[in-house]
Parts: structure tokens; C-alpha cells; sequence
């Protein structure tokens, strides 16, 4: 994974927000999880967790949930 990929991602969603790609892997432990695997993490405006899953088994759960997020 590399920031470029991440950003390709977001730009293909049409996202205008930041994107973290936590290369120090201290992010698991600031959304409960002891695992330092890949994770997709959605937040919301207000910087809730509303999505959180492995890497390999998130992907569709995350563009749901940023779908989620982006509806009017």
C-alpha cells in the first residue's frame, strides 16, 4: 500500500478529503484493535469511526460506507 495508491482511491470515489495512510501502524490502537494489519477506517465529519475492517475483507464495506456518508 502507498500513499499514491490511497490517493488514486479517494480521487476515484470523488473525495476532496484527507486520506491517512499510517505508515508507523499506531493507528489500530486509537480505533480498539491490537492487530497492526491493514485496516480500512471511515470517519464522519465529526471524526467517528463509522466504518472500521481488515484491509483484505473491508473493501466493500468501506465504499458502502462512504457512500453512506455522501448521500443528500
Amino acid at each position: 500500500m502507498t500513499a499514491e495508491y490511497c490517493r488514486t482511491v479517494r480521487d476515484n470515489f470523488g473525495l476532496t478529503m484527507p486520506v491517512l495512510l499510517d505508515t508507523s501502524r499506531t493507528l489500530p490502537a486509537h480505533i480498539g484493535e491490537s492487530s497492526v494489519n491493514d485496516w480500512h477506517v471511515v470517519l464522519n465529519a465529526d471524526g467517528d469511526v463509522v466504518h472500521k475492517a481488515k484491509y483484505a475483507s473491508g473493501a466493500s464495506g468501506a465504499a458502502s460506507a462512504i457512500n453512506a456518508l455522501l448521500a443528500p
